[in-house]
């Protein structure tokens, strides 16, 4: 008999295998069509990329936690990972939502000012939106190591 583990598992990884495609095809429009290169697509591209890594993980992580849990918690490394990136990918997901409501909010609001209207603006807000997510989730990594530090050297 099929477990009921499996079964959600399955569906799980299939809805999210199908947001991966969707983003990747969305995302792949967005890069090759010019006439796209605007700052509103620069944010919805960088909401697909960060949905594929986010898709990505997790598609990984079901699997290796289904079908070989023991793998995760093995070495230091691996645990520390998987207490670490669960938080980044989910941040890097939501933030970018985060982000493109604050430029869209700004843009409205400030019509005149070109600066929120280019794409220069987008890049920088991107690259504050990514460390950000990054280091938001550094709590969680050092947190991590230390638990499976003291786990995997245990006297």
């Amino acid at each position: 008999m099929v477990e009921p583990l499996y079964i959600v598992t399955m569906v799980n990884i299939s809805i999210l295998l199908l947001a991966l495609i969707l983003s990747l095809i969305y995302l792949l429009a967005v890069i090759s069509i010019r006439r796209f290169h605007t700052a509103n697509n620069i944010l919805t591209g960088n909401y697909c990329l960060a949905g594929i890594i986010c898709c990505v993980f997790w598609v990984m992580y079901d699997l290796l936690s289904v079908f070989n849990p023991g793998i995760l918690f093995q070495s230091t490394v691996m645990c520390t990972l998987s207490g670490y990136l669960p938080m980044m990918v989910n941040c890097l997901l939501v933030y970018s939502l985060v982000t493109i409501t604050i430029i869209r909010f700004f843009a409205i609001t400030y019509p005149n000012k070109r600066l929120f209207r280019r794409q220069v603006w987008c890049f920088i807000s991107l690259a504050v939106h990514w460390t950000f997510a990054i280091v938001v989730a550094i709590p969680n990594f050092v947190a991590s190591f230390q638990v499976s530090f003291s786990k995997t050297h245990r006297s």
